[in-house]
């Protein structure tokens, strides 16, 4: 006769193969009621050329297949949406594919989307195309703000010069090593000798520079390798004026004419160092006018006085 334990450990031993069959059963019913759902994949997109390495200036040209699983469902390209890490880069459509100007260093990723589909991607290394140009920025004392040229220079003053290389983004080149030259129309001028720039300027480098002539001078900096590669400041060189050293703060209240009994101008807040009274002469050698003495009575026209009598009117 079986035993009480030996009949348990039966019933615990059947119980894992039951639960087996019943998933058995249950996946074979889910694969019949719906047929393909398991195997039924998201339509993706793929971006060819998925990597690439250019120079700044380069133009690369993508293309997008739209895929279901493995099979491919046509190109896209032309009504996909395109867009591109780099601020600086143009895309736009040519020759059946998407093309891309870069010009930020670094690397870049395009994605290419439409609708619902898992979006395409593909980066892109962009490398430095060298020195492009120079910017030549004056720190002339009377230079005006938010106006980048021209400088008002004085004449026989040293001024000093940034000279910056810049890549073809227009961002600073800080890997620049190459040796510029200074020139200027102004003949009289003092410019330095031609420079070498080091790993420690990081593409930009200070310079002293004096001009001789007065009106209207051009300084240009160019590399010595190449001529086309430059930069220029436009200036205006005038004499020191006396007027742009003098700082008034309540100038119009100094302008106006001082009556004979004020006290001289000095003693104003805001006024220079100069005795306004009507006898001092003005800039262009007239007396200041002096002021009113009296106020001339104002003129009514005749009318009649409430004191006359009412005058009779007829019927």
């Amino acid at each position: 006769m079986e035993s009480f334990r030996t009949a348990e450990g039966r019933g615990r031993a059947r119980r894992p193969v039951a639960r087996l069959v019943a998933l058995g059963l249950a996946a074979a019913m889910a694969a019949v009621l719906l047929p393909g759902t398991a195997l039924a994949a998201v339509n993706h997109i793929v971006v060819t050329p998925a990597t690439s390495t250019v120079v700044q200036g380069t133009t690369v040209y993508f293309s997008a297949e739209e895929l279901n699983g493995t099979t491919d469902l046509g190109n896209i390209t032309a009504t996909a949406i395109w867009a591109t890490t780099d601020p600086l880069a143009t895309c736009g459509p040519s020759l059946g594919f998407e093309a891309c100007t870069f010009l930020t260093v670094g690397t870049q990723a395009v994605s290419a989307t439409s609708g619902t589909d898992v979006a395409g991607l593909a980066t892109v290394t962009v490398t430095s195309a060298g020195v492009q140009s120079f910017s030549v920025n004056m720190s002339a004392f009377y230079n005006i703000p938010s106006v980048p040229s021209p400088w008002d220079e004085t004449i026989g003053v040293a001024d000093t010069a940034t000279v910056c290389a810049l890549d073809l983004s227009g961002a600073t080149l800080t890997s620049y090593t190459g040796t510029i030259r200074f020139s200027s129309s102004d003949s009289a001028a003092t410019l330095p000798a031609n420079y070498t720039f080091v790993a420690g300027d990081k593409g930009c480098h200070n310079f002293s520079i004096t001009f001789g002539s007065l009106h209207f001078q051009i300084l240009h900096v160019n590399d010595i390798s190449n001529e086309h590669m430059y930069g220029l400041a436009e200036v205006i060189v005038t004499f020191r004026r006396a007027s742009s050293t003098t700082r008034w703060t309540r100038p119009c209240a100094c302008l106006t004419p001082a009556p004979a009994t004020a006290s001289p101008a000095s003693s104003r807040p805001g006024c220079p160092q100069a005795s306004r009274s009507p006898t001092a002469a003005t800039s262009r050698g007239a007396p200041w006018p002096s002021p009113p003495t009296s106020r001339s009575p104002v003129r009514r026209p005749p009318g009649p006085s409430t004191s006359d009598p009412p005058r009779w009117r007829p019927d």
